[in-house]
């Protein structure tokens, strides 16, 4: 990504559309010029990064700080974006997903923030979406109707019989209730309630479901009036479109209309304790999940103001120092001391508030060793302050951070965007924005003062040590908690409903009414801003590989602007495996870069990755070759990443990793088991709709089946099983394990993937060549064949299943079989997915149903379509809209224009740009898997031409056949949901 120099034209001083260049950086390691500007007539700040990336994007934010916890800068976050006064449409940030070629589109509310942010690769988009965004902060319609829908409402059980119980209902209410049932979102919002006893971050950003319904409409309209001003606004723009066409558009459609005002929304200082506080909170467990070591302790320190860029980045270095890999002094004595089973969630150093903090503590704590945590956290810290810091490991923790600001991410956001909020918190709360996305002069000043002295441990002792303002916050399980508080607002609900006059009753059927009348037009959406399907681009972007092969090796090198960074890929083909082997391969992989190797201790060995590399992970996976569909290709990948520099480290360390192991330090073993276990439990009610998706479809193909043992509910199952073993039993098992490892890591069935500058590709030959030649696995016996996948596709087997966990939402999911890939109506299966996502599901589940989320889901590979909800406050509702579903679309209930809506929605998701790496990556595997440039081509022309005809017959073709359903929930769920269910059989069980 190379700097563009026109950059240069523009000047310190300069006025641009309204606007005075202030500063101008030139950001070389990031191949980025950062220009600063400030809005003269209103006062609104922005930044640009100028370079030559083509996946433009944009975003405005606003200071937003809650004086309470009824979520009104999350609810205004949502409500914003239901219609403006340009685009006076129901649901303009919906059609908009459907009606560009977007590559990210989303809102955030954070704790003192909220931001509107969109990417995508096509200039015209670009602009089109820019004028929707700039009206819906600037200029939103903010209805009653919205407030009730996106907010909450009540609503009779029976819409429109003032018989039937009062409830509330909602999209944001729906979403917190989901996320305030996670022990991780309760456990950061006690921390900052903790920490913070007297400003805006004691209080939850995002709602509290309990005082959300206390929210009032006209709050929430002077909270928007109050805060999104200009004058209290952030711009953001990234890429390649003239500077000057992005402040043209934004002077004219918003801030040429506005005048400069005086908005208070800066977070004043917090006032310090004078001596440590301690604080007790509830979260709601089952009693089938209480083993007794349920609870969290966690301590939390305020530490320096984010203005101060050497004291930050001092604590950031600490941070990875004390915690940053196994080896960590902190990390390794809390986890060693088998007190708990995983870090605290609030564990480490929180950067992009005002005031960060710096948290430790432990999950999965019995009771009775709560103190002791505290008294093992207070000991490791002098004890780290009277030995000294080894200076490899400031050394390692250095690297990681260059490692960290080098690497060209992808992932969940856009490249853009992972840029800005490096620097976002500091520039909000009026820091410098340059020295935090560009610390090298701040980092020189770091390492002088560790030159001089004993720095890093004054500063654990300032910041940590002997810090008076220390909270201790615990949190304890509580089997009763969600039953008392279902209890109590049924009990509020009652005691309203009994206190209606009959005209107050009908006042909310005739509100449901119009709310459904509302969700259930038609609108004339001629007023927004589209792409046409003759917009997306006919070709596909292919990235071909650089070498392929060296010296009669399967090795392949990928050419890619990598910023100095050296990427590589182990991929071990693995013959058939029972499943009893199989569900194994997980936690081997996570014990390969976390166990001792050689006469390395595996704190040793950490401290080693962490020095040099960016990191080894290891997994199992499972794919099929699109020739021969009922070939499965099975893969051990080991997977690791360094700076240029240091490639003979990261080689010599994989050759290190996987020799021979023994696995012989079996408390560690135990740890790391305990790890997994508890972070894969917490992730039910982050990711409950994937769990429940890989149930419906673990009996459709031998690859899902297989899926499903590798990290669905039944991984869970096992590690569970796996985490009450006893010692000589585990040990027993380990003697298994590293049969199991011996047979998986063979030369003789490895291929290997490298991606970086080709100007570093003849010296990564030479550490190739070596590693082959030290690295002795060989096949010790003939392998046995391996079956065909038929196995499971012979014998489909359909099921109607609920999971229980703790949970006061649902995750639902129904699968179909349907044809693959290859197959004519694959491109009318994937357009069919985001038409009946975005013209049905979304308006039946979220907005009338009040979920956080509708999605589908079609997966090409293995021929299965499936439709799911999150966070969902229903479960036999959603199950009628699913059935519904397939009936809308078998009777074509969709118009011309949604096709081709559609159709761009499928286009933009098949063309969303990933990292350079990422790029060579998916290029690999489509070739490996046999998935030809001729075949991706022909899908696409598919898509393109997908026509009315074609989704009716396709949707009847399949929808009238048996599907799976599976769901994540709760037994009270299904036993309020037990009368709507009659007749439909659904067994039970609990994860």
């Amino acid at each position: 990504m190379a700097i563009d120099k026109n950059i240069s034209d523009i000047k310190i001083g300069d006025t641009i559309e309204g606007f005075n260049v202030k500063y101008i950086n030139e950001l070389p390691l990031l191949s980025n010029t950062m220009v600063q500007l400030e809005h003269e007539k209103t006062g609104a700040l922005m930044i640009h990064l100028k370079n030559e990336d083509d996946n433009n994007c944009f975003g405005v934010a606003f200071r937003t700080t809650p004086t309470d916890s009824t979520g009104v800068a999350h609810i205004l976050e949502h409500i914003s974006l239901c219609g403006s006064k340009q685009y006076p449409v129901r649901d303009p940030f919906f059609s908009m997903i459907r009606r560009s070629m977007k590559t990210f589109m989303n809102a955030f509310t954070a704790s003192d923030w909220t931001m509107y942010p969109f990417s995508t690769q096509n200039e015209a988009d670009f602009f089109n979406l820019m004028r929707v965004y700039l009206d819906a902060a600037f200029f939103p319609l903010l209805t009653e109707t919205s407030f009730k829908q996106e907010g909450h409402r009540c609503e009779f059980a029976e819409p429109e019989s003032p018989d039937s119980p009062l409830t509330i209902q909602g999209v944001v209410y729906s979403e917190m209730k989901g996320a305030m049932s996670s022990q991780s979102h309760i456990m950061h919002r006690c921390m900052g309630s903790a920490l913070f006893p007297t400003i805006t971050y004691k209080h939850n950003s995002g709602g509290d479901p309990m005082e959300i319904k206390k929210l009032a409409y006209q709050d929430l309209v002077d909270f928007h009036k109050r805060h999104y001003h200009p004058s209290n606004s952030l711009f953001y723009t990234y890429g390649n479109i003239p500077l000057e066409k992005n402040l043209k558009v934004i002077n004219k459609h918003v801030l040429s209309k506005f005048e400069k005002i005086v908005v208070d929304t800066n977070v004043p200082d917090e006032q310090r304790l004078t001596k440590p506080k301690e604080f007790v909170f509830n979260y709601p467990l089952n009693k089938e999940d209480d083993d007794g070591e349920k609870c969290q302790i966690a301590l939390g320190w305020l530490t320096c103001k984010i203005q101060e860029p050497l004291e930050i980045l001092s604590l950031q270095i600490i941070n990875l120092i004390l915690l940053g890999h196994s080896g960590a002094p902190l990390r390794k004595k809390l986890l060693e001391s088998k007190l708990g089973k995983s870090l605290a969630d609030t564990t480490g150093f929180e950067d992009e508030i005002r005031e960060p903090y710096f948290s430790i503590g432990l999950q999965a704590v019995a009771e009775k060793n709560i103190d002791k945590v505290e008294d093992l956290i207070l000991a490791t810290l002098d004890e780290i302050l009277e030995q000294g810091i080894n200076p490899d490991q400031i050394e390692s923790a250095i690297h990681q951070i260059e490692f960290d600001t080098r690497e060209i991410s992808g992932g969940h956001y856009p490249y853009s965007l992972n840029l800005l909020f490096r620097f976002f918190g500091t520039w909000l709360h009026g820091g410098d924005p340059v020295t935090a996305i560009d610390f090298d002069k701040t980092l020189s000043e770091l390492k002088e003062k560790i030159k001089q002295g004993p720095f890093l441990e004054e500063q654990i002792r300032k910041y940590i040590v002997d810090n008076p303002h220390r909270v201790k916050v615990v949190l304890k399980p509580d089997i009763e908690l969600e039953k008392k508080r279902e209890l109590k607002l049924k009990k509020e609900l009652e005691e309203k409903k009994s206190l209606m006059t009959d005209s107050e009753k009908q006042k909310i059927i005739e509100d449901a009414k119009e709310l459904k009348a509302l969700q259930e037009k038609n609108e004339d959406l001629s007023c927004l801003p589209s792409l046409k399907v003759s917009d997306i681009p006919k070709e596909i972007k292919y990235v071909y590989p650089h070498q392929e092969g060296l010296n009669d090796l399967d090795i392949t090198f990928f050419d890619r602007p990598t910023n100095g960074i050296v990427y590589t890929n182990w991929y071990f083909k693995i013959d058939h495996l029972p499943d009893k082997q199989k569900k194994w391969l997980p936690i081997l992989g996570n014990l390969i870069s976390n166990t001792g190797a050689g006469n390395l201790s595996y704190e040793e060995l950490a401290e080693q990755i962490s020095r040099y590399t960016g990191g080894f992970s290891s997994s199992p996976t499972v794919e099929t070759h699109f020739s021969d569909q009922n070939n499965l290709q099975e893969y051990f990948i080991v997977s690791s990443k360094a700076l240029n520099r240091n490639q003979g480290k990261m080689f010599d360390l994989a050759k290190l990793l996987m020799g021979h192991r023994d696995f012989k330090e079996t408390d560690r073993v135990q740890t790391l088991i305990a790890q997994r276990t508890n972070s894969m439990i917490n992730s039910l009610l982050q990711s409950g709709h994937n769990y429940a998706l890989s149930l419906a479809n673990r009996n459709f193909s031998q690859i899902s089946h297989i899926e499903e043992i590798y990290g669905g509910v039944h991984q869970i199952q096992f590690m569970k099983d796996l985490l009450f073993m006893d010692k000589s039993k585990l040990e027993n098992t380990i003697e298994e394990l590293k049969v199991l490892f011996e047979s998986l890591l063979l030369k003789d069935k490895l291929s290997m993937l490298i991606v970086g500058e080709e100007k570093i590709f003849s010296e990564t030959s030479k550490y190739i060549a070596d590693f082959f030649q030290t690295f002795s696995k060989k096949i010790s016996k003939p392998l046995p064949q391996k079956p065909t996948a038929n196995t499971i596709e012979s014998n489909k087997q359909f099921l109607h299943e609920a999971w229980f966990t703790t949970t006061p939402v649902s995750y639902v999911a129904k699968s179909h079989v349907v044809a693959n890939y290859l197959h004519q109506d694959g491109p009318t299966l994937m357009v069919m997915a985001y038409l009946l996502k975005s013209c049905f599901l979304h308006g039946e589940i979220r907005e009338k149903g009040g979920a956080y989320g509708a999605m589908t889901s079609y997966n090409g590979d293995e021929g299965i379509f499936s439709l799911l909800s999150y966070r969902d406050p229903h479960f036999a509702r959603t199950l009628s809209v699913f059935e519904q579903a397939c009936h809308w679309l078998k009777e074509g209930k969709f118009s011309e224009r949604e096709i081709n809506e559609s159709i761009l929605q499928t286009c933009s998701n098949m063309d969303t740009p990933v990292s350079p790496a990422g790029k060579a990556v998916v290029e690999y595997i489509n070739k490996r898997k046999g998935k030809t440039k001729q075949m991706r081509e022909k899908f696409r022309a598919g898509v393109l031409n997908c026509t009315k005809d074609n989704l009716i017959k396709v949707a009847n073709r399949y929808f009238d056949s048996k599907a799976s359903l599976a769901a994540v929930t709760s037994e009270d769920i299904v036993k309020r949901d037990k009368k709507m269910m009659a007749g439909q059989p659904l067994d039970t069980y609990q994860i």
